[in-house]
């Protein structure tokens, strides 16, 4: 899911939430989740942790093939990721 779609579908006050998780500025997501800032591979995998894997690195990232290439014959790992995450669901 898109970063952008992931924010407007979760409910008001999502960014904020997602921001604060993420220890950065709401401004700050709301310019990767449009597209003005980039996102690190860091950053990807913790925004893919942060949302339970609803936003994965391959939404976020074009080249996730290079960056992560364990990714490709790994079709489950966001099932993986949900079963080890210790993040907190985002609440409405």
């Amino acid at each position: 899911m898109d970063l952008k779609i992931y924010i407007l579908t979760q409910g008001r006050g999502c960014a904020r939430r997602l921001a604060k998780e993420l220890k950065i500025s709401p401004s700050y997501l709301s310019q990767m989740a449009t597209g003005l800032s980039p996102i690190s591979p860091k950053r990807c995998v913790e925004i893919e942790l942060a949302t339970n894997g609803l936003v994965t690195r391959k939404d976020l990232c074009a080249d996730w093939a290079d960056i992560w290439p364990e990714l490709l014959n790994n079709l489950d790992h966001i099932t993986q990721i949900q079963k080890t995450c210790s993040c907190t669901e985002v609440q409405e």
